[in-house]
């Protein structure tokens, strides 16, 4: 069966939830509950962190990081949604925005490519792969 249109909308609303834990909560349960509870996060750097616990442990490390730079904000778009039954793939442009004195700036921008699967009726991330623009290829 294909996907539906509340399907897509719950898969945005599913990277919206993401960027908000990411930027505005911090909060790295709330980023691990967006994923399976195998999914396998790989960062821009190639950097993989396979399962809840191990991405749980890792995004304090980025966090700290991060610190000592201005608060960016996640901005994703141009999203295209694939998939049927309880299986998907996602792929949307990320916007990282550097929130300055003056105002904000462009950051980084890249590519999200996700696979999805439907858990419990609650769609999660099975994999995310983020390359950035900016970053060589691993």
């Amino acid at each position: 069966m294909a996907l539906s249109d509340a399907d897509r909308l719950e898969i945005v609303r599913l990277t919206a939830l993401y960027s908000w834990a990411l930027d505005v909560t911090r909060d790295a349960a709330a980023v691990a509950a967006t994923f399976t509870e195998d999914g396998l996060f790989v960062g821009a750097t190639g950097t993989a962190s396979p399962g809840r616990a191990e991405l749980m442990s890792h995004l304090p490390r980025t966090r700290e990081r991060w610190a000592q730079r201005a608060p960016l904000r996640h901005w994703t778009s141009n999203h295209v949604i694939e998939g049927d039954g309880d299986e998907a793939t996602h792929t949307c442009y990320i916007l990282l925005l550097a929130l300055e004195e003056g105002g904000p700036r462009v950051d980084r921008t890249g590519l999200y490519r996700d696979r999805l699967q439907r858990v419990e009726g609650r769609w999660l991330f099975a994999e995310r792969h983020v390359s950035i623009d900016q970053y060589p290829r691993f």
